[in-house]
Order: C-alpha cells, then sequence, then structure tokens
C-alpha cells in the first residue's frame, strides 16, 4: 500500500497546481467526500467535479500545510486555505453566489482513508464557513458579548 501521508502530500500538491485529472486518479471510484459546503458527495466524478467548481470559486486557491500525521491507511492533514472569490460558489443548497473579489483565508483539517490500493476513499473536512462567509462580507461578524 502507498504511504498516506505521502499521497495526501501528492494530492495537496496537485490541487494547489491545479491539476485536478492527475489528482482524480488517485480517487477511488467508489469514493466519499464530506464537506460543510457540500454535505455528503460520492463517487470519483462527483467529487473531482466539486473541486473543480471550487478551482473556478477560487481560481488562486492554495492549501498551506501545517501538519500531516498518518496511522496506517488513515491521515489527517492540518492545513490554512486561502483563496480570492472571483466565480460563482455554489451553496448546500445549490444557491450561487456571484464572485465578491474579497479573500478568505481560514484553518482547516481533513481526514483521508485509503483502499487497500492506495486510493483515497474517504475525505472528512473540516473547517468554519461562518468565518469565511464574514471575511467574503456575506455574513455579518458575531456582536461582541456587552461588559458589564
Amino acid at each position: 500500500m502507498a504511504d498516506a501521508k505521502q499521497m495526501a502530500r501528492q494530492s495537496i500538491d496537485a490541487f494547489n497546481q491545479g491539476k485536478l485529472e492527475e489528482w482524480g486518479k488517485t480517487v477511488a471510484e467508489d469514493a466519499e467526500l464530506v464537506t460543510p459546503m457540500a454535505g455528503t458527495i460520492k463517487g470519483r466524478d462527483a467529487i473531482k467535479g466539486y473541486f473543480e467548481q471550487m478551482r473556478l470559486t477560487f481560481p488562486d486557491a492554495h492549501v498551506d500545510v501545517h501538519k500531516v500525521i498518518g496511522e496506517g491507511n488513515t491521515v489527517v492533514t492540518e492545513y490554512t486555505f486561502t483563496g480570492t472569490h472571483k466565480g460563482p460558489m455554489r451553496t448546500p443548497t445549490g444557491e450561487i453566489i456571484p464572485p465578491t473579489n474579497k479573500t478568505l483565508s481560514g484553518p482547516a483539517l481533513d481526514i483521508g482513508v485509503m483502499d487497500d490500493k492506495g486510493q483515497l476513499k474517504s475525505l472528512h473536512q473540516y473547517f468554519d464557513t461562518a468565518r469565511g462567509l464574514q471575511q467574503l462580507g456575506l455574513m455579518p461578524a458575531p456582536a461582541a458579548a456587552p461588559r458589564t
């Protein structure tokens, strides 16, 4: 089996370079993606489509890796995602948000599981959508607590 940490780093490099065709070859046909911005997506083609849309929404998207921890066929990657909202963004409800031309940047965490063939079988993403929407000007920042 391929090294999960090495596969994670290669996948992120491919994403950062916009090489989604190359990245897609490392994803199992029946893979599953769970992400705050789209819910659960099943299948290689649908997952690849999600990341293609992400690159259209944030054409300068970049993942800056901080830590990669692996055990067996599971890898956890802590990173910062940064991108400028230059293209339409689809919400989990299907609504389309036009470009704001604002940049968002925030911490995120992925948990990936590889199958016995060394392909990505499952990817769960965790990030603060409220923070991102605030940075894009699509949601107000929370009010400060009153001082007593």
